[in-house]
């Protein structure tokens, strides 16, 4: 049973966390001036001034970015770009399910390797590129386990993928908050390597309700996508643009975020620790649990409609995932830490018991 929000207006709900939404806010300079955008006028189509925002802060030509409207829209738009019966994509198993999404709609056959452990498969996902040109799909870091692929293993893969001029798509929506050892794809790009990747501002930046996302790839390969998302020439809208570029000038309130993320993520492993709750270390602002490791008969379907029906908190069943018997927990604000920990664990307690 998958639930998002059984219909229930935000106000009633004690606890989002099965969205993976900054639950830290954004920055409030958002709000400066927003009742002068002009909201009457269609949106920049091309997005310019955002575009070499981010190109400036990269390191890159304008004409190796293109803005959309979230992360969702640009995975679609590789897809149709690149994608058809011919040309397959290859994905891991239990990933985000918009790949898979995206590729059926354009027609195309998606070949799986299976998840070593919590990690991406990426050396299996190398090998399965050299058989025919395709598009690899690669969550990194990787929901819904939170885990991060290796420097080394990103350049196996692109190397690998050359070799059929398969295009390898890193989406990494959760890259800021990965610490210091995460190593971007974006340098591969620089270095002309056929990469494409994708980042978000709905995650780190908190921008989710306004939707705005963007790919960085090599300017041949992003004039493919500009030419498809001409069908949608105003998909990103005026006030997203505006909230964009001052979310992306403000660094200070990024790293405040990600710090209270990170303090978060601390205090929730210490109270599933003390309950016996197994979890995956994370790189993102969610955590994976594994509640049927002490409990092989425990449904995490059931898990999280309980936990909704009984204490109003919203949690992932990563059986959407097909990871069943786990359920993704996002983080959340210090006046629901608690909260959300206790409730957690008197349900992992009640059901047990049964």
């Amino acid at each position: 049973m998958t639930i998002y929000n059984k219909g229930i207006p935000d106000g009633d709900l004690l606890i989002r966390a099965h969205l993976n939404e900054n639950q830290f806010g954004m920055t409030p300079a958002v709000w400066d001036n927003f009742d002068q955008q002009r909201a009457n006028l269609y949106p920049d189509p091309q997005c310019l001034d955002i575009q070499k925002q981010i190109a400036d802060f990269y390191g890159v030509s304008t004409d190796m970015v293109h803005v959309t409207n979230g992360t969702d829209e640009v995975i679609l738009m590789i897809s149709m770009a690149f994608l058809s019966q011919q040309v397959p994509a290859i994905v891991s198993d239990y990933s985000f399910p918009g790949y898979e999404t995206s590729a059926r709609i354009c027609g195309a056959n998606v070949h799986y390797a299976p998840l070593d452990g919590y990690e991406v498969p990426i050396a299996q996902m190398g090998t399965m590129s050299q058989e025919q040109q395709s598009v690899i799909f690669v969550c990194n870091p990787h929901n819904p386990t939170g885990t991060m692929v290796s420097q080394e293993g990103i350049a196996n893969l692109v190397s690998q993928a050359s070799h059929t001029d398969s295009l390898a798509v890193f989406d990494e929506a959760y890259a800021e908050f990965a610490g210091d050892d995460f190593c971007s794809a974006i340098g591969l790009i620089k270095q002309g390597k056929r990469v494409m990747v994708t980042r978000t501002l709905s995650k780190a930046y908190g921008l989710g309700g306004f939707r705005i996302g963007y790919v960085i790839g090599l300017p041949e390969d992003i004039a493919k996508i500009t030419k498809v998302h001409a069908a949608l020439p105003f998909a990103v809208n005026r006030l997203a643009q505006n909230a964009a570029k001052v979310a992306l000038s403000d660094q200070t309130f990024l790293r405040h975020s990600v710090e209270r993320t990170s303090a978060a993520k601390t205090a929730f492993y210490q109270a599933m620790d003390a309950a016996g709750i197994g979890y995956i270390h994370s790189h993102t602002n969610f955590i994976l649990l594994n509640i049927s490791n002490k409990a092989p008969m425990l449904s995490s379907a059931e898990f999280v409609e309980k936990l909704q029906d009984e204490f109003g908190v919203l949690v992932r069943d990563a059986g959407l995932f097909k990871l069943y018997g786990h359920i993704r927990v996002s983080m959340v604000d210090e006046p629901h830490q608690q909260a959300l920990c206790n409730a957690i664990v008197s349900t992992y307690k009640k059901l047990r018991e049964q």
